[in-house]
């Protein structure tokens, strides 16, 4: 902005207050989320010790391998975790979410208004008005509110 433009002015409309009523509620997707990390965990952990040493096997047994247990434990225990979790967020909504607050809330709105660059009637000059270089016309087009 040059020294020679103005600011836009600035018109606040205050509109009237309004009571509204404010309560907790857990936010699911992140219980949802941890439940099935825990469940990753537990997944790992039933993955490392689950596997039988080469000692413990007979001769003909079927083994599985160390991804092949994790894969089947993570769809298991990640889906279980994430029950869990989505049963506790809920059962906390229901307890911690019946306590509300009431506040008063007031809607402001701010309008501006663009000065006009030059007064009516007037003559431009175009060379002084025209930019040093392209401009981008996504950055000029004007934009709705």
């Amino acid at each position: 902005m040059t020294s020679e433009q103005r600011p836009p002015v600035e018109h606040i409309e205050i509109q009237p207050s309004v009571d509204v009523s404010i309560r907790r509620s857990p936010r699911y997707g992140r219980f949802l989320l941890l439940g099935a990390a825990l469940g990753v965990v537990a997944a790992l952990l039933v993955a490392t010790f689950s596997q039988p040493a080469e000692t413990e096997l007979p001769e003909q047994a079927m083994t599985y391998s160390f991804s092949t247990v994790f894969g089947f434990s993570v769809l298991v225990f990640g889906s279980i975790g994430a029950l869990l979790f989505g049963l506790l967020a809920l059962l906390l909504d229901r307890t911690v979410g019946r306590r509300t607050r009431a506040y008063t809330a007031e809607h402001e709105h701010v309008a501006y208004d663009e000065p006009e660059d030059e007064p009516v009637g007037e003559p431009v000059d175009a060379a002084a008005v025209a930019p040093e270089r392209p401009l981008d016309p996504d950055a000029t087009a004007p934009t709705r509110a």
